[in-house]
């Protein structure tokens, strides 16, 4: 039952045209656990004097007769990823004993707020994962910022949200006249920890190559669910298009990087300007266009055969916590935050570096794919043997570092025409 209910409740709320009354529902039934949910529907809406068809290829249609209808768009009759991979059978199992024994239902269900303590996890630092490394991998050096090599304005307000000031770092270009490209940097830590300095020594770098740098902090799960990051990521980008004189950079010209958390939220936000339902979730609209991705090991989907997200076995995952949900509760949620499911022909070049962390690389290769149905430049650089946290260590450091600054100066440059 839960299936079926979830079939309905992710067609109403997928984003695409909405109607109320009688009408059709309609989608494509591509493998089990969606033939599962259609064959449910049935018995569903045969109780409410419904019907419904399905045809050899998959598509079905269901003539709703009791209250509610919707048409579903974004979905081709191929999807990229299908769904019978999406979730394990020990989930699927878990899925429909939780309808049985809970009566669940995901318009009701509250979000679990247990992980919004108001303190900051300090779990993840560059030093303490540094530490931990070596065990690994003796041979690798921290990245530090070096003193004195750049002038830095430190904690400059960009917004607040929730009576929360949200601040940068500016790190400004050097050997630039006139207005530099730019880019915005988005540190990682699972959406719970971490801070804007942990990208400093690559804002520090790239500032020296003739790019203005500005990292942020932004609303981690102890303090805000989604989609309170990401707008955060869009209340940046605004204000730097609103402050690009002021800021000496080219509003034409910026970019959106990230790394592991802060590369989904980067791939995210540069997947979704102009977005209607997170322009009305962040009360925000326009200015948060960018001319760049670098995805530095952020997963691309969530739902994912390739995903490891979501795994609440032996305690809370990073991603449910962010979520306020299980990927079973609300997969909407899931799905709404996978850059994958935005990626489209508007998508602007993208750069991806991997470390040999498979699970990181999820959604990636579908990603690609779409971008080259539509003619978008593209790049991917995966590091062998290298770990999730590889960016901020040497001997992986300068080569990525190399990676950046040829793509920025291959599709940055003024008049670029790359992915068009």
């Amino acid at each position: 039952m839960r299936h079926y209910v979830l079939l309905i409740f992710t067609l109403l709320v997928v984003p695409g045209q909405r109607s109320y009354g009688q009408g059709m529902v309609s989608g494509t039934v591509t493998d089990q656990v969606t033939q599962q949910a259609v064959a449910g529907v049935r018995v569903l809406v045969k109780e409410t004097g419904s019907t419904v068809q399905t045809d050899e290829s998959g598509r079905y249609r269901v003539q709703v007769s009791a209250g509610l209808s919707a048409v579903a768009s974004g979905a081709g009759p191929e999807p990229r990823v299908p769904r019978s991979k999406q979730l394990a059978r020990s989930g699927r199992t878990r899925h429909m004993l939780d309808t049985v024994f809970r009566g669940w239902c995901p318009l009701t269900v509250a979000p679990n707020k247990a992980g919004l303590t108001g303190i900051r996890d300090t779990g993840f630092t560059p030093e303490k994962e540094f530490q931990r490394m070596l065990k690994s991998y003796p041979f690798i050096r921290l990245v530090r910022e070096q003193p004195h090599r750049s002038e830095v304005v430190r904690d400059v307000p960009y917004g607040d949200a929730d009576n929360w000031e949200l601040v940068a770092d500016i790190y400004p270009a050097e050997g630039v006249e006139g207005k530099a490209p730019a880019v915005l940097l988005i540190f990682g830590g699972g959406w719970r920890s971490g801070d804007k300095r942990q990208l400093g020594p690559l804002a520090q770098r790239l500032a020296a190559e003739g790019f203005s740098c500005v990292t942020i902090d932004y609303r981690l799960s102890t303090h805000a669910l989604y989609p309170a990051a990401v707008c955060d990521v869009k209340t940046a980008l605004r204000w730097m298009h609103k402050h690009a004189d002021s800021l000496r950079i080219d509003p034409h010209r910026i970019a959106v990087l990230g790394f592991s958390a802060g590369g989904q939220l980067a791939a995210l936000a540069g997947t979704t300007a102009g977005n209607p339902e997170l322009a009305l979730a962040c009360g925000g609209v326009g200015g948060d266009r960018v001319q760049a991705i670098i995805d530095i090991d952020g997963i691309l989907a969530f739902i994912h055969p390739e995903s490891g997200e979501g795994d609440d076995t032996k305690s809370t995952s990073a991603a449910t916590y962010w979520f306020g949900y299980t990927k079973y509760e609300r997969p909407d949620l899931w799905v709404e935050a996978s850059p994958l499911t935005h990626v489209s022909e508007n998508t602007p070049p993208t750069l991806f570096i991997n470390s040999s962390v498979d699970r990181m690389h999820a959604g990636r290769d579908d990603f690609i794919r779409v971008l080259d149905e539509h003619g978008i430049y593209h790049e991917r650089k995966v590091f062998a043997d290298a770990p999730h946290s590889f960016c901020l260590f040497e001997p992986w450091f300068t080569p990525m570092l190399e990676t950046i600054t040829a793509f920025l100066n291959r599709v940055m440059a003024a008049g670029s025409t790359a992915g068009h």
